[in-house]
């Protein structure tokens, strides 16, 4: 894990790390430019987080990118909020991201960064289970339900070679006990690069006990 003060790691870290162009990181920064702007009215991300973007959410967001295989063309972010990860990723270069969030206004949000950043993205302001099927490379969500509830949800999303990854913090391993007690789950679990105790949790296949 790279060693860093939070508040102290800005787009110059984050273009060495992850060796993004800058295009990508100006488009990073316009993301943080509008997210502060919407979120001095609206509850996006926590006040106490708002001085660590680039780390607590733009590198949280941006370290799954390296797990996807190259040839996934889809992927659906699953309860996006703020964007992240889905929003990053598509700034990142993913050819294209569907970001399901029900709550309007943080839709809004979500469709005022698309038009702007003029990224190949679309919101889907619905309820997940309101969705239509719609099949998919990838599977994002970041601190939205359990493991258990997250493979129910995404089902609808999965064919054979879908890749899921799940941002998990410290109780990763818990909702990995639960799950399997209603899953055979054939997975892999990754250290987060900006939380210690935190994990990502990659499903490659799913299947209900007794199904």
């Amino acid at each position: 894990m790279f060693h860093v003060k939070q508040d102290s790691f800005t787009s110059i870290e984050f273009c060495r790390i992850f060796s993004t162009s800058d295009a990508v990181v100006s488009n990073l920064k316009e993301l943080e430019k509008i997210l502060l702007t919407w979120n001095e009215n609206m509850n996006l991300i926590s006040k106490s987080t708002s001085s660590s973007i680039w780390w607590r959410h733009i590198a949280d967001s941006a370290q799954i990118f390296k797990f996807f295989p190259n040839k996934s063309k889809v992927l659906i972010d699953l309860g996006s909020g703020a964007g992240f990860p889905g929003l990053v990723l598509s700034i990142m270069g993913f050819p294209e991201v569907h970001l399901v969030e029900s709550v309007g206004k943080k839709a809004n949000f979500l469709k005022h960064v698309i038009d702007t950043l003029n990224l190949n993205a679309y919101v889907h302001n619905l309820r997940i289970e309101e969705l239509k099927p719609l099949k998919v490379d990838i599977v994002t969500s970041r601190a939205l339900a359990s493991l258990d509830k997250l493979l129910h949800l995404s089902g609808k999303f999965v064919g054979d070679k879908t890749l899921q990854f799940y941002f998990k913090g410290h109780r990763y391993n818990t909702e990995l006990e639960e799950a399997k007690k209603k899953w055979a789950i054939d997975f892999k679990s990754y250290k987060s690069f900006t939380n210690t105790t935190s994990r990502i949790i990659e499903i490659k296949k799913a299947k209900l006990i007794g199904n």
